[in-house]
């Protein structure tokens, strides 16, 4: 089983809605590993993203609003932890497929995430061997980490929006089942 599938569409078009949705349907059948980034809220309002691991659930910051945080990281007004974030990647070894039912769940692919230069490559080796993969990409991304991937080949796109979501969900869940033959 190998296929690489990314699911790209504008900024909240439901892309990690549709990851949680996948992550139900396919967790019966496949072993899934990887992590999401949700958004923190307080009172209402977004304040941050953590990075949340899907096995274990540990989560950690990834950004967050405010002065009081020191970084050397910045987008928009997010302080971005990339020393955390690198901490997190270190202890991981996605190449290492625990059974060959296992996929990795990636979300997302962002102008956060890239600040690190572990992620990149560790994006370049996961993108270029025979692991599954589905993992979300922002459309406006314009990072040659993008360029390096959609020039692979093999990889299937899904563009999402509002009105395709179901759609989307069922096309890649149909994706992932053709190719377990």
């Amino acid at each position: 089983m190998s296929f690489k599938i990314l699911i790209t569409g504008p900024p909240r078009c439901g892309k990690s809605t549709l990851i949680r949705k996948l992550l139900i349907q396919l967790n019966e059948d496949h072993s899934l590993y990887g992590f999401l980034t949700p958004e923190v809220r307080k009172n209402g309002k977004r304040i941050g993203f953590d990075l949340k691991d899907i096995n274990s659930g540990e989560k950690i910051p990834l950004a967050r609003k405010g002065k009081k945080y020191d970084s050397n990281y910045k987008l928009g007004t997010y302080n971005i932890f990339i020393k955390d974030f690198n901490q997190y990647l270190s202890k991981k070894n996605y190449l290492s497929t625990k059974t060959p039912i296992s996929i990795l769940i990636i979300d997302e692919i962002g102008k956060m995430e890239l600040f690190s230069e572990l992620f990149q490559s560790i994006l370049k080796d996961i993108f270029t061997s025979n692991l599954p993969v589905i993992a979300t990409i922002g459309r406006n991304l314009n990072h040659p980490i993008q360029n390096f991937i959609l020039n692979i080949g093999g990889v299937k796109i899904y563009s999402l929006n509002r009105e395709n979501q179901e759609n989307v969900l069922n096309e890649v869940i149909q994706t992932v089942h053709k190719s377990e033959f």
